[in-house]
């Protein structure tokens, strides 16, 4: 982990990691290429999260973990709701930790090893029955995008350019503790009970060595290159520990699953796109013990880590993931706490105290400067925003069998331009007059730099003035078109949908030049 050098902005953190246990997020700590210490960002409201901030690769990623003691999807829902809040920008999160192993006579999985979810069962959504149980839980599917890089992953283990406990002993080794905490264990204290075989005092579990093999489940010795083994199937997800043998036996026939965890399920009812990366810790039975629980978070973080550097940054965040309006939205709503803080007047007369201290100015300048880049960034959004929700536009050609979805669309997009558009330039307005009065208390020496800010302040004005108008010129558009599709069709679909587009008063658009706004019209 190297030191922090420059430190990204905000949105630049793409990539969630969620760790459920302490375990769990200081075996992520342990791969990051760069951790940001003392990192701070403004926070939603509603964010009580902790964070950790670093790097890994190309991709700058978050974080985040449970509170101490809190487990489960509901849990897991809420710590996803909060980053996503503040980091609008994130395109998906990865779940990695620890989980209990399904293994089957087709599944060969065992301590040590790592499963994929290709998807979320929630398992515990039931409705009973007076001679039956019915799971009514949605199954969940994984990222796509993160199933395709798997197949990457997976070539490089084969191939051995990637080997997964070489990492391990690598990236595990800055204390003892670390070492001592994430070390494999004993091969012969994997072993795998009899489903009738429960847990007791004087169970076999409990000794070093097994002194009644009776009990177990024979299974042949892997080979050397086989040492941990990647599943890729379904994983059960609930709000409860599983240590049943024959329970793990019925769902996991049900269900075909690899193994069950606590947290996943919940993040996918918030619709973030994510992927769980679990190592085997037991196998979700009477025999739990915690003696697998720092190598299994070891392994997934690592391939979790493997999984990021193989990660095309260019092609998966912008081309499949486009900045949309409701992003920006919530991305400029924490833009504006930021600039309020930053010009606030207490901020100010602390300045005119302490302009004879250069380190006082030079920091307050930084701080200026620092939150220009981060409207300039605001404002490239929203032309990407707007070119997206032209093409939205552009679709109304095909209004005969779409006309309710893009007139919404166009509703729902040109609202949260049109706000965040009013939003950003009251932020605009007020860094231009904080930068006006810096230039006008600073010394002969720092006014320069001042004036400078004061330009690119006014530069990207000019910026969002014009990406303000073609936004109410493209709406002004879809207007007229749906008035040209009404009368030469006949159709009272386009009418209602004019009406609908009108709710949003557009009467001003109506004055743009017609030239700006022809459609082609299919009778």
């Amino acid at each position: 982990m190297n030191s922090q050098g420059e430190l990204p902005r905000r949105q630049d953190f793409r990539v969630g990691w969620i760790a459920a246990l302490q375990k769990e997020y200081l075996a992520a700590r342990q791969v990051l290429d760069v951790h940001y210490e003392d990192y701070e960002v403004s926070r939603h409201a509603s964010d009580v999260n902790h964070y950790t901030f670093g790097r890994i690769g190309k991709h700058y990623v978050v974080i985040a973990n449970l509170p101490t003691g809190v487990i489960g999807t509901h849990s897991a829902s809420a710590v996803a709701n909060g980053l996503t809040n503040t980091f609008p920008l994130i395109r998906f999160a990865l779940m990695v930790g620890i989980a209990g192993g399904a293994p089957t006579e087709k599944n060969d999985v065992r301590l040590g090893d790592v499963i994929i979810g290709t998807r979320m069962v929630p398992y515990s959504f039931i409705r009973q029955h007076h001679d039956r149980r019915e799971n009514i839980g949605d199954i969940i599917v994984s990222s796509r995008d993160l199933l395709s890089t798997t197949n990457a992953v997976q070539a490089k283990i084969t191939e051995g350019t990637v080997e997964l406990d070489n990492i391990i002993t690598s990236r595990f080794n800055k204390t003892e503790a670390i070492i001592e905490g994430f070390k494999r264990p004993d091969a012969g204290s994997d072993r795998l009970y009899q489903p009738d075989y429960i847990h007791a005092k004087s169970c076999d579990c409990l000794d070093a060595h097994s002194n009644y093999p009776d009990t177990q489940v024979q299974r042949e010795e892997r080979k050397l290159y086989e040492k941990i083994k990647v599943h890729y199937g379904p994983i059960g997800s609930a709000d409860i520990v599983l240590r049943d043998a024959n329970e793990r036996d019925r769902l996991s026939e049900k269900f075909n699953l690899l193994g069950f965890e606590m947290e996943s399920a919940g993040i996918c009812l918030d619709k973030l796109p994510i992927l769980p990366v679990r190592g085997i810790c037991d196998y979700a039975d009477s025999h739990k013990s915690k003696q697998w629980q720092g190598y299994a978070a070891a392994v997934a973080a690592v391939y979790a880590r493997c999984l990021l550097q193989s990660v095309s940054s260019g092609e998966l965040f912008e081309a499949n993931n486009p900045v949309n309006a409701e992003d920006l939205t919530k991305e400029i709503e924490l833009l504006v706490t930021t600039v309020t803080k930053m010009t606030s007047s207490r901020l100010e007369e602390q300045l005119q105290r302490h302009e004879s201290k250069l380190e006082e100015h030079d920091k307050i300048y930084h701080n200026a400067s620092q939150t220009m880049k981060e409207v300039r960034e605001m404002i490239k959004m929203m032309w990407i925003v707007f070119e997206n929700s032209a093409q939205v536009n552009s679709k109304t050609n095909d209004l005969d069998r779409q006309t309710r979805d893009n007139t919404v669309a166009i509703q729902s997009a040109h609202l949260k331009i049109e706000e965040g558009q009013k939003q950003l330039q009251k932020i605009l307005d007020k860094m231009q007059d904080h930068i006006q009065r810096q230039q006008e208390i600073s010394s002969p020496e720092q006014r320069p730099k001042w004036e400078v800010l004061q330009a690119e302040a006014e530069k990207e004005n000019t910026s969002l003035e014009e990406v303000t108008k073609k936004t109410e010129a493209a709406l002004g558009s879809a207007v007229i078109a749906f008035d040209q599709l009404s009368t030469v069709t006949g159709n009272q679909k386009f009418k209602h949908a004019n009406s609908n587009i009108n709710w949003i008063k557009l009467e001003e658009f109506r004055e743009f030049p017609t030239s700006h706004s022809q459609a082609t019209t299919t009778p």
